[in-house]
């Protein structure tokens, strides 16, 4: 049965609040004091009522507080039931949850990024199958499909999607643009004359904080699709290219970003500027930098933090290049970048899939759509001209490259960060990919 808030079909954003930001669970162990301590449904010793603990990595106040209020909401009408949160900022939650999967004590309600992460939990059981309360919910037909394909695998549904419509664009700054008699580029060329006159100039062409190696990488995935589209970056995956990461166009991406950094596109130091504190984007704010390619959030992370900031910028997508095979309306990014997911630890999994029901209802709906920040549910229709737009072009695209560090195991997702951060730093092209290909061939053996 439908949750008695129903929901609604069209929402107006014509008084704007703010948005999250987002990223990558991967399985390195750390201390997790909090989710080893409290993390299966348990009872109160102080109430006798029965906990649910709910982790998440959300760091912005409007979606921490609409979490809570979810929370609550569900507490309210199940009184025997307590919700407790947990939260941990992006890196940190990754380890800490990688920590509590390895110790067998995931909480009862969970986020992640969904991908190759989410999918070697439920291979190892850790999550529970959601497909037959979602449809005795009748929840199916709620979300976008392209957001259901992250989470199911091997005949099962292993999450739920909340938040969000999260692609990566050129951001740039219209008044430096202006200033400059700058178009926007539309092909690769192009772009590289707006970062020899923009550096001219004294402005950094490109914001970029790549010290945790997945801001770096978003320029690498688009030029791979552009020069090669989404199949090769599958082929290799999958490993049924025989030359895997190793390939002409893997190289050919890494020279094209080595070719940036020779024209001094990026922050100097730029591997030891970190997006998680908001580095690239204070470049944005100072008017030292004039574009950053970055994902959606960043309109919402503007809102929260300089309001009138948004009055001047404005996005594009990533330029064609010449004799590429990939299509230039393909983008990278994700239908769906917080899903919920149940731990098979629970004691009480049914309860914890109706607490997720509360985190995606009308109410929480309305909360993210004023946020900034886009559900990833059928019939959504933002009022706001760039949340429009960026939700036209999810739905039009002919393909949408899932995040690489995401769609990758997490060892080699980490092989391929390190790589990220190496070739900003100089690391030959040919040796990047070639690295990677070894790293991907080691792992696929299991050593």
């Amino acid at each position: 049965m439908r949750h008695k808030n129903g929901l609604s079909r069209t929402y107006d954003l014509s008084v704007p609040r703010k948005l999250l930001s987002v990223l990558a669970l991967v399985m390195i162990l750390g201390s997790m004091s909090a989710c080893q301590t409290s993390t299966q449904t348990q009872q109160s010793v102080a109430t006798s009522r029965k906990v649910l603990v709910l982790a998440h990595n959300q760091n912005r106040k409007v979606i921490v507080d609409s979490i809570q209020d979810s929370a609550n909401r569900f507490m309210a009408d199940h009184p025997d039931y307590e919700v407790r949160i947990e939260r941990y900022i992006n890196e940190a939650y990754k380890k800490k949850l990688a920590s509590a999967a390895a110790t067998g004590n995931l909480p009862d309600v969970f986020a992640t990024w969904g991908g190759e992460t989410l999918n070697e939990y439920a291979r190892l059981g850790m999550v529970v199958d959601l497909a037959g309360m979602m449809t005795e919910n009748q929840d199916m037909d709620r979300f976008l499909p392209a957001a259901m394909t992250r989470v199911t695998s091997s005949g099962g549904i292993w999450g739920v999607p909340v938040d969000n419509i999260a692609l990566a664009l050129v951001f740039y700054n219209k008044e430096i643009f202006s200033r400059f008699g700058i178009q926007v580029p539309r092909t690769w060329p192009e772009l590289l004359e707006v970062a020899t006159t923009l550096q001219s100039e004294g402005i950094i062409p490109f914001a970029l904080a790549n010290r945790s190696g997945w801001p770096g990488s978003m320029y690498y995935m688009y030029l791979v699709d552009r020069l090669a589209g989404p199949s090769l970056f599958a082929n290799a995956s999958n490993r049924s290219l025989p030359e895997g990461f190793a390939a002409p166009e893997f190289i050919t991406a890494w020279q094209y970003i080595r070719e940036l950094s020779d024209l001094e596109a990026f922050p100097e130091n730029v591997n030891t500027l970190d997006e998680d504190v908001g580095d690239s984007k204070q470049l944005l704010y100072d008017g030292k930098a004039a574009m950053s390619l970055n994902g959606s959030w960043l309109i919402s992370d503007i809102y929260d933090e300089q309001p009138d900031f948004l009055e001047k910028v404005d996005f594009f997508t990533f330029p064609a290049i010449q004799d590429g095979k990939g299509d230039v309306d393909n983008l990278v990014g994700t239908v769906g970048d917080q899903y919920y997911s149940v731990s098979t630890g629970s004691d009480d999994p049914e309860m914890a899939y109706a607490l997720i029901r509360y985190l995606i209802d009308d109410q929480a709906v309305e909360q993210r759509l004023s946020a900034y920040v886009i559900p990833p549910l059928i019939g959504i229709t933002p009022q706001d001209p760039l949340l429009q737009r960026i939700s036209q072009l999810a739905e039009t695209a002919p393909s949408i490259q899932f995040w690489y560090d995401q769609s990758l195991s997490p060892r080699l997702a980490e092989e391929h960060k390190q790589i990220c951060r190496d070739v900003f730093e100089g690391l030959d092209p040919v040796a990047a990919a070639q690295q990677m290909e070894q790293a991907a061939r080691v792992y696929a053996q299991g050593q």
